[in-house]
């Protein structure tokens, strides 16, 4: 049971009052350090603070309740702490707490929700220990609000524009390092500067090249009907040119028909990714059935030093060892370039997972030259990051082999062949930079090198009989890839995984224990990470933490659901679309796995340019943390269900 509401008698509202007026410098600065005051002038501060009251609540007091009615107040903490919990209506009975869902600090105000909404508060705000918070009338803060379009933007965007700041400060920072300026987040329309230059099909290809000559560009576009078919470029005249093939031949006969496309709708970084992961140079823009435009790589990095497409085909063609780690170890200044131009830690992510499979399967090719005897079919696949695609240039290797075999002794015989390729194989990669996996959850070792009968053999033994520490401690299996192969042996694997994953319920819920041990910071350990200037606290690493309980209690959920995607984003998608958990949640799920793995990157980065700086905090950082870690708590929720 909470405490009861507290009233203030006029004569201590008043001495609060006279508080606030004699030691309103001392508010401003200390409030002005913190976002969104920290936007502020000082003459907005001035007019903000001045009308307000200093008012003292011990510990236990409830601030704001439902109780109260609609939202008359604002409240700013000054000093201590104060925590949020959801209330428990079933018993009737008022102002009981059911769950604490977060935690505010200095500078923090609530309840702005309720307030501009003109309702009552639907959380609890109780004082986790001696409070002083200055309160402003809802009169007197709104015409603050109206004048200040600083204050307006955080009143109506809420914490959406604090992690905006953030991102927009480290997208800064990047084009700082690299002195570039375009933003990768714009419309294709930006870069549609001319009519597309097109052909008919029967057109002679002396008169195409002559064509793209007099236009001065790298592509020309065959029409049919007014409808593109294909795609003819310089890269295809350097062939027919060194094969000694006739000009005079219709263009038709040499074109590529397979067009790759993208609709107007599509981002500039879209057009990035899809060149990186083809390995192309030209991608065609149509919509409804019409030929907007051709973007090619020039157009792309014309005023850019970022050569992603280039690098991706290095990897892809390294004809040595030597040049395969050179390549791939030249990629991170690409990744801080395409930071800079507004790709955030989702989008990077997604550009490393496809750059880290380019390399991988160049490995697999060139260690194959020197293992003649691996003749037969096999799978690569990776697991835990690698397999959701949320990882970075030189994290942790997770990986496995999967191949077919007709009896015991061809399994033996196949693994005897495949375990020094995949060895020599692994090895690749750690001077490619890729670090080992201190699990030893790799294809060189004989547990993760099997048939496919062995991978299911283990799989149902693990599931019946493993306890929760095992699973806990091969958790990273879940997520599974086929990143090299052609994936049908990895298929039938993967298929009786999850098939017999959803028959047992007990696994189900065992490995929703191993979830629930891993605890988000108490109030009395996020009390001591906001006073402190590093993520590491009293040895735990609370970013790591907020992200192991994120992407593995959306993996549980969704697997319970059945679902067949590997992505942590996909797998929210899912749960919204099951209705395990409601859109605006996902939303601000995705917001703070993209803020936490941010974090992660960029720590990284200052560790490389300021390694005394590595694990300092701004307090733009660590309000932004303590938002992500409440939006994950109803995961929990959600997972004891």
């Amino acid at each position: 049971m909470c405490s009861s509401l507290v009233s203030r008698p006029s004569a201590v509202l008043s001495t609060g009052q006279e508080a606030v007026r004699q030691g309103l410098h001392a508010l401003i600065q200390l409030f002005t350090q913190y976002p969104p005051f920290s936007s502020l002038s000082v003459e907005e501060m001035q007019q903000l603070l001045k009308r307000g009251q200093l008012v003292f609540y011990a510990q236990g007091d409830v601030i704001a309740s439902p109780e109260q009615g609609v939202c008359e107040q604002l409240w700013i903490v000054r000093q201590g702490m104060v925590r949020i919990a959801s209330v428990d209506n079933s018993s009737g009975e008022a102002c009981v707490e059911k769950q604490v869902i977060g935690m505010l600090g200095v500078a923090d105000c609530f309840p702005m929700g309720a307030l501009m909404a003109e309702r009552p508060t639907s959380r609890l705000y109780v004082a986790a220990e001696d409070v002083f918070c200055v309160q402003i009338a809802k009169t007197d803060f709104l015409q603050v609000v109206h004048q200040s379009d600083s204050l307006r933007h955080f009143v109506f965007k809420g914490v959406s524009s604090l992690f905006g700041q953030l991102y927009e400060k480290t997208r800064t920072s990047a084009y700082e390092r690299n002195a570039v300026g375009a933003n990768l987040n714009a419309p294709l329309d930006t870069l549609l500067s001319r009519e597309p230059i097109t052909c008919a099909p029967g057109v002679p290809l002396r008169e195409a090249v002559r064509q793209m000559h007099e236009q001065a560009i790298s592509s020309i576009v065959i029409v049919e009907n007014e409808y593109p078919i294909g795609i003819f470029t310089l890269r295809d005249l350097r062939r027919i040119v060194a094969q000694g093939e006739s000009l005079e031949q219709p263009v038709s006969q040499v074109m590529s028909s397979q067009l790759v496309a993208l609709g107007l709708s599509a981002s500039v970084f879209d057009v990035a990714l899809l060149m990186a992961k083809q390995r192309i140079g030209h991608i065609c823009i149509i919509e409804g059935g019409r030929l907007y435009g051709v973007i090619s790589e020039r157009d792309v990095f014309a005023l850019q030093r970022v050569d992603l497409v280039s690098v991706s085909r290095k990897l892809y063609h390294a004809s040595s060892a030597a040049e395969l780690v050179a390549v791939y170890r030249s990629v991170q200044p690409v990744l801080t370039t395409m930071q800079a131009h507004g790709a955030d830690a989702i989008q990077l992510m997604e550009l490393i997972s496809g750059l880290r499979d380019h390399c991988i399967s160049r490995a697999i090719e060139l260690c194959l030259l020197d293992h003649p005897g691996v003749s037969f079919p096999f799978d690569w696949i990776v697991f835990g990051a690698g397999a959701r695609a949320e990882q970075w240039l030189f994290s942790k290797q997770q990986s496995g082999i999967v191949f077919d075999a007709v009896d015991a002794e061809q399994a033996q015989g196949r693994q005897q062949l495949l375990l020094p390729l995949a060895e020599q194989v692994i090895g690749l990669l750690e001077q490619c930079g890729m670090q080992l996996c201190l699990s030893e959850k790799l294809a060189s070792h004989p547990d993760y090198c099997q048939p496919v009968q062995g991978w299911q053999q283990s799989m149902q033994k693990w599931l019946e009989k493993g306890s929760a520490r095992l699973l806990s401690k091969q958790q990273s299996l879940l997520d599974q890839r086929c990143v090299w192969g052609s994936g049908l042996a990895w298929q039938q694997v993967h298929e009786f995984w999850l098939n017999r994953l959803q028959q047992h319920d007990a696994a189900l819920r065992r490995l929703k224990k191993t979830v629930l041990r891993y605890r988000l910071p108490t109030a009395e350990q996020l009390q001591r990470f906001l006073e402190s200037k590093q993520f590491v606290v009293a040895d735990q690493d609370f970013r790591k933490q907020g992200l192991r309980v994120l992407t593995q209690a959306v993996r549980i959920l969704a697997l319970e659901q059945g679902c067949r995607d590997t992505n942590t984003l996909l797998r929210l998608q899912c749960l919204v679309q099951h209705q395990v958990i409601p859109l605006e949640s996902a939303h601000a799920l995705r917001q703070a796995f993209n803020y936490l793995h941010l974090l992660k990157h960029q720590q990284t980065v200052k560790s490389e340019y300021t390694p005394d700086e590595a694990s300092m905090l701004t307090p733009l950082e660590k309000r932004l943390f303590r938002e992500a870690l409440r939006q994950i708590m109803p995961l929990r929720e959600a997972l004891e269900k």
